[in-house]
This record gives C-alpha cells, sequence and structure tokens, in this order.
C-alpha cells in the first residue's frame, strides 16, 4: 500500500541510501493504485527538492492518476509544468 511505500522511501534515507528515479517513480505507481493524487504531486515535488530529474514516467504516473480520478485541471497544470521543465512526451503522455 502506499503508506508502506513511503515508509520505505523514508527508511531508505535514515540509512544513508538516497532513493533513485526508479525507486520514486514506484512510490508513484503505489499512490497512483492507491488513487492518492496530492500525495504524488507531493512526491514529485519532493524529488525536485532532492534533485531528482523528473522523467517521463514521473509525469504518466501521476497524469494517470489525474485521468482516473478525472481531474482534467490539474492533470493540465502537469502538462504545463512538464513542458516548462523540458521533460520529453511520449505517446502515454
Amino acid at each position: 500500500d502506499s503508506e508502506s511505500a513511503m515508509q520505505i522511501l523514508r527508511k531508505m534515507s535514515e540509512y544513508g541510501v538516497e532513493p533513485d528515479i526508479v525507486s520514486y517513480n514506484t512510490a508513484l505507481s503505489v499512490l497512483r493504485a492507491d488513487g492518492k493524487l496530492q500525495e504524488a504531486i507531493q512526491l514529485l515535488d519532493v524529488m525536485t527538492e532532492k534533485g531528482v530529474e523528473l522523467d517521463t514516467i514521473s509525469y504518466n504516473t501521476v497524469l494517470s492518476t489525474c485521468q482516473r480520478l478525472g481531474e482534467w485541471a490539474t492533470g493540465s497544470s502537469l502538462l504545463s509544468r512538464m513542458r516548462q521543465e523540458r521533460v520529453s512526451r511520449d505517446v502515454v503522455t
């Protein structure tokens, strides 16, 4: 579940292992499965603060959550952010 995924990210940092993009994207996928859009957006912000370069998978995962929940305005905002950060889009985006 999403709480376990977030706890794993915290534990990694506590043990001196900084999560990489794969770890973060996995957590984003778990948040998507649980329908936790705001938490996913917060995680994108944390990733950015920690200097992790967001990729297409990061954005597509959160955009998929927006679509699933019918959060079209939030999805549009994320697409704008994605363009600003010059993250490549793909057929999923």
